[in-house]
């Protein structure tokens, strides 16, 4: 499951704080009015109205975002099926010739179980050859760990070092390295950055 929200959606208005949607319930969580959420489940976007769960409508999935567009995504990868890719940024989301940079990262081990060590997490695009962005050594996803950029275990690859990007209009997913993961509490994963 992915949630996320988008800042400068509204011209002029500076940045939207973060606010989700709740794809699993289908509701949304209190909106302060006049704040605009995709929920990538439902593909819609709404409005906030300050109520919970009181959301607007505005519309349906509104195709690529404009470049330049900030982003924040969340997800949530489980041990028990590591190797299902978890989309956190969706393909139709970024316009042809432009790409995903990411700028920052925050991967919480959400519980006391510690993932099977020798293996990998990465966060990266779905090219036929994917671009990682970051690799996270899973003998640092120990229960309750909390990993951003420069923590040990976190290699940034030449897309974030180097300024590079990930693959042109192609979204951004969190996968493991292996079914041989067996353990481990949920890892949520919160990356930042721009299209371009």
């Amino acid at each position: 499951m992915a949630r996320w929200w988008l800042q400068n959606w509204m011209p002029d208005e500076g940045f939207i704080p973060p606010n989700y949607a709740n794809p699993a319930a289908r509701v949304l969580d209190t909106l302060r009015t006049g704040e605009v959420v995709l929920d990538i489940a439902l593909q819609q976007l709404f409005v906030g109205n300050g109520v919970l769960a009181g959301g607007l409508p505005l519309g349906a999935w509104p195709g690529a975002l404009s470049p330049g567009l900030q982003f924040e995504v969340q997800g949530s990868l489980l041990s028990t099926a590591p190797t299902v890719a978890i989309n956190l940024l969706a393909d139709a989301l970024v316009p042809a010739g432009k790409q995903i940079y990411v700028n920052y990262m925050l991967v919480t081990v959400n519980g006391g179980t510690a993932w099977t060590t020798g293996y990998n997490v990465t966060i990266q695009d779905d090219a036929g050859s994917p671009v990682v962005a970051i690799t996270l050594a899973t003998a640092q996803l120990v229960g309750n760990a909390v990993l951003q950029l420069g923590s040990t275990g976190v290699t940034a690859g030449a897309p974030v070092l180097a300024g590079t990007g990930l693959t042109a209009a192609k979204g951004l997913w969190i996968v493991g390295s292996s079914a041989s993961i067996v353990a481990g509490s949920p890892l949520i994963a919160v990356v930042g950055g721009y299209i371009k």
